[in-house]
C-alpha cells in the first residue's frame, strides 16, 4: 500500500542569494548533475539565466567549451565531478571546505569558508591588482623614457640611462 514519499533537498544559503545579487551584471549558467526539477527550482530562486541538468563531468566540460567561445568564463565548483571544467575555465573557483582535493588543486581561487560572496571579493581584488599593475607599468616606462631622453641630449651620462632601463 503506497503511503507517500520523502523528499530531501539542500537549503540554499543566505550568502548564496547575496552573492547572486552582487554578480547580477554577469550572465550566470548552472551546469549540474542534479535533476531537471532541482535545477529549475534553484535557478529560479537564484536568478540564474540558464541551467543544464543531469550532466556527467564530460558533458559539463563540452557545454563549457561552447560557452568559452562566447567570451571569458568563470567556473565555480566544489566536487570531483567539476575538476575537468575547473581546469578548462579562464578563471576557476573552488570551495575549500567541501571541495575535493583535485578541484582545489586545479582552481585559480579557493574560497576557504565556502561563502560565495567571496567571489565578489575576488573580483574586487582582481580589479584593484590590475589597476596597480597598470600604474606601475606607466610609471616605470615613463621614468625609462625620461632618462633615455635626458641621455640623448647629454643631461645625464649613459650609465644612468642604462641603470634606469635595467635597474627599474
Amino acid at each position: 500500500k503506497y503511503l507517500g514519499y520523502v523528499l530531501l533537498e539542500d537549503k540554499i544559503k543566505e550568502s548564496t542569494y547575496k552573492a547572486m545579487k552582487l554578480l547580477k551584471k554577469y550572465k550566470k549558467i548552472m551546469l549540474s548533475g542534479d535533476s531537471e526539477t532541482v535545477c529549475k527550482k534553484v535557478s529560479e530562486e537564484l536568478g540564474i539565466d540558464e541551467y543544464y541538468a543531469g550532466l556527467l563531468p564530460e558533458e559539463k566540460m563540452k557545454i563549457l567549451e561552447t560557452i568559452i567561445k562566447d567570451g571569458q568564463t568563470m567556473f565555480v565548483g566544489d566536487g570531483i565531478n567539476d575538476t575537468l571544467s575547473i581546469s578548462l575555465a579562464d578563471v576557476s573557483v573552488s570551495m575549500g571546505m567541501r571541495g575535493s582535493d583535485a578541484t582545489i588543486e586545479y582552481s585559480d581561487i579557493v574560497i576557504s569558508n565556502d561563502n560565495l560572496e567571496n567571489v565578489n571579493t575576488a573580483f574586487k581584488f582582481a580589479y584593484k591588482t590590475r589597476k596597480i599593475i597598470i600604474q606601475n607599468l606607466i610609471g616605470i616606462m615613463s621614468l625609462k623614457i625620461f632618462f633615455m631622453i635626458l641621455s640623448i641630449f647629454g643631461f645625464v651620462n649613459m650609465w644612468l640611462a642604462i641603470f634606469s632601463d635595467v635597474g627599474l
